[in-house]
């Protein structure tokens, strides 16, 4: 994310977490307006997607939309409801976990990945690489190889392309194992791990 993306996550990010908190009408509309105020003409895909669903969060919980509608369409639209609020819920916290990692915050990345964990159910499986791909880079950066291997291996799981992803961020073959000798890293592992670090670009490219 460039400098713009950045501040309008946050924006976006404080704003949905002020709706969280249960905050007044008129302070959580400010934010909304602060928001409005820095949306770009041009942004993601991601991060539009992040916004309208944070919009459609707010008008469900402070314009209390469904008390205005009839009680069988309440019925049919309460499960899109649910839905929506985990897809907000994972956006958030996956977006809030990419900005810290841009950050150098890896510690609070990761912390915020594995809240945005508990909302996959329904993400499409892509979406699953490239969130699964993001945690174990963060990891990488704090130098913890098992954990960050984890995460990849798990990326790959979610991955219809094995043999791309395999390329792209030097995964081991199913031939080599994984051995660690009292937490140092074998010369393999450190082969696969820088690999990782120099092909992670093509691999984001190609999502």
């Amino acid at each position: 994310m460039n400098h713009k993306e950045q501040t309008i996550v946050q924006s976006i990010g404080k704003w949905y977490e002020s709706m969280i908190q249960g905050r007044e009408l008129r302070e959580v509309h400010q934010m909304k307006l602060d928001v409005e105020r820095r949306l770009p003409h041009e942004m993601q895909s991601t991060i539009k997607m992040y916004y309208e669903l944070v919009l459609f969060y707010y008008n469900i919980t402070y314009h209390r939309v469904l008390d205005q509608t009839a009680p069988k369409v309440k019925q049919e639209l309460n499960p899109m409801i649910e839905e929506t609020k985990r897809a907000v819920s994972f956006l958030h916290h996956s977006l809030i976990g990419k900005l810290n990692h841009e950050q150098g915050k890896y510690h609070s990345a990761i912390d915020s990945y594995h809240r945005a964990e508990e909302y996959m159910h329904g993400i499409g499986e892509d979406k699953k690489v490239n969130f699964y791909n993001h945690l174990g880079q963060s990891y990488l950066k704090l130098n913890n190889s098992y954990q960050a291997d984890v995460y990849f291996r798990r990326a790959m799981s979610f991955s219809s392309k094995e043999s791309i992803l395999r390329e792209d961020i030097g995964f081991y073959s199913e031939r080599k194992t994984t051995a660690f000798n009292q937490g140092r890293k074998t010369s393999h592992q450190q082969r696969a791990i820088q690999s990782k670090r120099t092909k992670v670009t093509s691999f984001k490219k190609a999502q």
